[in-house]
């Protein structure tokens, strides 16, 4: 059988050295293939011996350069005045500071990492876009490469120059200077960029037309290398010049299916010769299952069966396509003492990732100058376990002050009792002193976790140590640049080093079993292979790099392009295939919002190349899964359910309930949802603190300024259309009572309700936008009323009607009754001049649709459009119950209709106006209301779903409904 590839190289290092390899240095593409070398190295060996030198490219270029390599963040901010200075220059203008120019900042330094790594002329690269003649003097360009830059260029001729166009050929023409003076100041600082070092590594080496002295009798080994970049291919071949320097390539010469995705590797070979010709056996095909999965979450769970039923013989190793998947993964599989995570965990994916998120939303969203906050982020803050370890914190009382005061802008000084949150939250303009403060916060927190032993705190402890190192490198990048770091910046540049760090794993990387990801599968070879989320978009992975150069070039100068990134894909995916006996390839076929779910290309190229595969689905056993589920017929009324609404609504109960107009025209709609919502009482989740105001809470505050200016007018008294329209023109009136009113409502602010002095809030947006139109809303209200004067206003906000009566065949009484808005007697006149005094009972309604009525029938059906009419005349028959002495209307005030030709002084059922509801409908509403209660109590009928599907459009339990 074919040995692995890092064991054939063990051996011949072994043969070749005779054993000794105390002079020899190993470079390798990753730090992770020195363990498993080492490992092969040793069973050959059988005794001690010394273990060679390892070194990744990136190591053996700084042990040559002078530089030490900069941080990116340094980089960006040493480019941003460089930058700003070039296009400032012969009238250009460009004035972003450093927070909105970080991102173009970070683009532009992966361009000239390209560009040097590569050892491109980058004033070549950024020739005069207008001269196209200047093409004939880069004879260094091939044909293709040529073609290709005079397709760029051809867009740029002199007679089509669009502005983006000119801004393009302006910053193009200044790349040169600009990658020039950047250079020149991070030498200054004895710094370089890693594309920079290397550059200037491969210029020295030139100059001497060799290696150092030092490495004369030193010896290379070079492992497993396949697409090398200029600078790269430069350096090996300075070493291909000692005498005692190896090159070791993972090739397949028996492999011709495969020839592009060996294309790299070969071309290295002819270059710098030497392969490892195969020993042993040629290996079998490897059994390949193809496994399309109907969801992320299905793949974990196979992988887990797969790690407790896979052959214990031979090496195993989980690939994750996903990084993503890494938590899922991990909860998936069995317990196992031979599993390694090389993958290292999210920063971003931890508590303490989060915390530090949720600190600088609040720093971004407060300002300097004010000791005020806005709720939002603050209440996030507080809700994050976190916060509650901090000493003195006090969670749930801060939060429920916040929601039941409803303070959308919270004092600094709420947090008095916590120093260290106080420090947090409190806005800075000094972001090294807020680095200080976010600093020492994180101290208490380390402490409580060092103080638990499992496995999870253990995690949670190294994740607050990697905060603390993050923060500190902040730090070192404002020294270094000698000026602070605007806020704004600061915050984007913490969220970005959160988003890219990962959290080492500790365990033994030479174990039977790996988890890691494609790329840290080079030069490995596994034995049994389970790979995640093979899906087009993640194999290969989906590109979406930005970049100044334009792709024509790309490709014509050898910089990296998107198709070199999807070789290297195609090469690692063989490579570890070949290599193994059983290979089971996963991939979802759920789309979701970007509309993924498509199988990778590779895949698809495996299928048509006729190579042997096994296809397999995965169904999901998995259902919705409710913790009390209900049959298709709802909620049956068992001796509890029965027992819970006498408890409601029994008028001999302790404390029995109206049974309200709303909730019969809710039972009337679904009397699954009643139950829900009065029986089980289970409630509609809602944030108190959202900045909008809702349409109740809208609702009520103009009940109650109405209620307050009826008051003022006089109850009983007759009021003339003057009296009315003297009040609309009283702004600074209205105004008071609506903010009274809102203050009482919305704040719940016990003075403002008890009409004493209260404290005026400060709105925010919304809230004032609300505030204007109750006000124009009051207006219109009165304005409509003072064309029926003379008006008589007997009652507001009337919560004395009600009556009991008995339930069909139950044998006990339900209360019927509610708050009547308005009471009134209106004066109407026809079109002969002639007078008629109307007395009603209305309900207003703040709501842009009206409701109207075509039959009895409308307002008792399940899909009913009449719940206004069916209330008011709810409270109509419990009114002329009482009060059968004199006439009465239902009406419905719309204040959105006020004053217009809808605006109706009574309902109407059908054609007909209703101006006497004890004769109009009375006999035939109240007995439809008594078989509605009848239904309800009856316990041998459920408490079905709607029979339509119309009510579940809005509703909020319908995650509960067997429908």
């Amino acid at each position: 059988m074919n040995k692995p590839f890092l064991q054939r190289v063990a051996q011949d290092l072994h043969t070749a050295f005779g054993g000794r390899f105390d002079e020899l240095t190993i470079v390798l593409p990753n730090k992770r293939t020195h363990l498993f070398l080492d490992e092969h190295i040793a069973t050959l060996s059988g005794q001690p011996t010394w273990s060679p030198r390892y070194a990744t490219i990136r190591e053996v270029f700084a042990e040559l350069s002078p530089f030490a390599v900069a941080d990116p963040i340094i980089c960006v901010c040493l480019l941003h005045p460089i930058f700003q200075q070039a296009l400032q220059q012969e009238g250009g203008t460009y004035s972003e500071d450093i927070d909105h120019f970080f991102s173009w900042g970070q683009v532009l330094l992966n361009d000239f990492e390209d560009i040097d790594n590569n050892l491109v002329d980058v004033r070549a690269l950024c020739a005069n876009i207008d001269d196209l003649e200047s093409l004939s003097s880069n004879k260094f360009l091939n044909d293709r490469q040529e073609s290709a830059i005079r397709q760029f260029f051809s867009a740029f001729n002199r007679d089509d120059r669009t502005r983006l166009r000119q801004q393009f050929g302006t910053l193009w023409s200044k790349l040169p200077a600009i990658h020039e003076q950047f250079q020149h100041a991070l030498e200054e600082r004895r710094l370089a960029y890693e594309g920079m070092m290397k550059r200037r590594v491969v210029e020295h080496l030139r100059t001497r037309e060799g290696v150092p002295q030092a490495w004369q009798h030193r010896q290379f080994a070079l492992v497993g290398f396949n697409v090398l970049s200029e600078s790269e291919r430069q350096l090996f071949q300075r070493l291909k010049q000692l005498p005692n320097t190896r090159f070791y390539w993972d090739d397949d010469p028996s492999d011709t299916a495969h020839e592009a995705v060996y294309q790299h590797v070969r071309a290295n070979i002819k270059h710098f010769g030497q392969c490892l010709p195969p020993s042993g056996e040629a290996s079998p095909a490897p059994a390949i299952t193809l496994i399309s999965a109907p969801t992320d979450n299905a793949q974990c769970r196979y992988a887990g069966e797969w790690l407790k039923q896979r052959t214990p013989a031979g090496r195993s190793a989980i690939v994750l396509c996903d990084e993503s998947l890494l938590l899922p993964v991990l909860h998936a599989l069995p317990p196992t003492n031979g599993l390694n995570v090389t993958m290292g965990f999210p920063m971003q994916q931890t508590p303490v990732a989060t915390f530090l998120s949720a600190v600088l939303a609040v720093q971004a969203s407060a300002k300097p100058s004010n000791s005020r906050l806005p709720h939002q982020p603050v209440v996030t803050l507080l809700q994050h376990p976190y916060t509650a370890l901090l000493p003195g914190a006090r969670v749930p009382d801060w939060l429920n002050a916040i929601r039941e005061q409803r303070l959308h802008f919270l004092p600094i000084s709420l947090f008095n009792e916590c120093p260290l949150l106080q420090q947090v939250v409190t806005p800075q303009e000094d972001t090294a002193q807020l680095l200080d403060h976010i600093d020492e916060a994180l101290r208490p927190l380390a402490q409580r976790q060092g103080d638990t032993a499992d496995s999870t705190a253990v995690l949670h402890g190294e994740a607050l140590f990697t905060a603390h190192r993050l923060i500190n490198q902040l730090r070192t990048v404002q020294r270094s640049l000698q000026r602070p770091i605007p806020a704004n910046t600061l915050t984007r540049l913490l969220q970005q080093l959160l988003r890219c760090t990962t959290i080492p794993f500790h365990g033994e990387p030479i174990t039977d079993v790996q988890l890691l990801g494609l790329l840290e599968t080079r030069n490995l070879q596994f034995d049994h292979i389970a790979i995640l989320s093979a899906n087009e978009g993640k194999l290969p992975k989906e590109s979406f790099d930005s970049s100044f150069i334009p792709y024509n070039l790309r490709q014509a100068y050898g910089l990296s392009t998107r198709e070199q990134a999807t070789d290297l894909y195609a090469y690692y995916l063989h490579r570890l295939i070949s290599g193994a006996s059983t290979v089971d390839i996963l991939f979802s076929t759920a789309i979701d919002g970007t509309g993924k779910g498509e199988r990778s290309r590779f895949l698809t190229q495996m299928l048509a190349s006729g190579q042997p595969l096994t296809l397999h689905t995965l169904h999901s056993p998995l259902r919705t899964s409710r913790s009390h589920s209900l049959p298709p017929e709802g909620m049956a009324k068992t001796e509890a359910v029965m027992q819970a609404l006498r408890q409601r609504y029994d008028t001999t109960a302790p404390h029995p309930r109206y049974l309200s107009p709303t909730a019969l025209n809710t039972f009337l709609a679904c009397p699954l949802r009643f139950a829900f919502q009065y029986v089980a009482q289970l409630r509609e989740s809602d944030d108190p603190l959202d900045e909008e105001v809702e349409a109740s809470d809208f609702g009520s505050i103009f009940h109650h300024a109405l209620e307050t200016l009826y008051r003022k007018a006089g109850i009983g008294k007759e009021l003339e259309t003057y009296d009315l329209l003297h009040m609309t023109r009283d702004d600074a009136l209205i105004g008071e009572v609506v903010d009274r009113a809102f203050h009482a409502v919305y704040f719940h602010d016990e003075a403002a309700e008890k009409g004493i002095s209260y404290r005026q809030r400060t709105y925010n947006g919304a809230q004032r936008l609300s505030r204007e139109v109750l006000v124009r809303y009051v207006k219109r209200q009165l304005k409509a009323d003072a064309a029926r004067c003379p008006l008589t206003i007997e009652a507001v906000e009337d919560d004395s009607n009600h009556m009991d009566i008995p339930v069909p065949g139950q044998g006990f009484n339900v209360r019927l009754g509610g708050i009547i808005d308005r009471v009134d007697t209106i004066t109407l006149t026809d079109f002969n001049g002639r007078q008629q005094r109307l007395h009603r009972i209305v309900d207003y309604k703040t709501s842009a649709q009206m409701h109207k009525v075509g039959k009895m029938d409308d307002m008792f059906h399940p899909d009913s459009t009449s719940n206004h009419v069916f209330q008011t005349c709810y409270y109509a028959d419990i009114y002329t119950t009482l009060h059968p002495e004199r006439p009465l209307a239902p009406a419905l005030a719309y204040v959105k209709f006020a004053g217009t030709k809808d605006d109706n002084p009574c309902i109407r059922l059908g054609k007909r106006d209703v101006m006497d509801f004890a004769q109009d409908m009375k006999d035939e509403f109240h007995q439809r209301l008594i078989d509605t209660i009848g239904a309800l109590f009856d316990p041998a009928k459920p408490f079905s779903p709607a029979p339509s599907e119309g009510p579940c459009k809005h509703c909020p339990f319908i995650a509960l409904c067997p429908r």
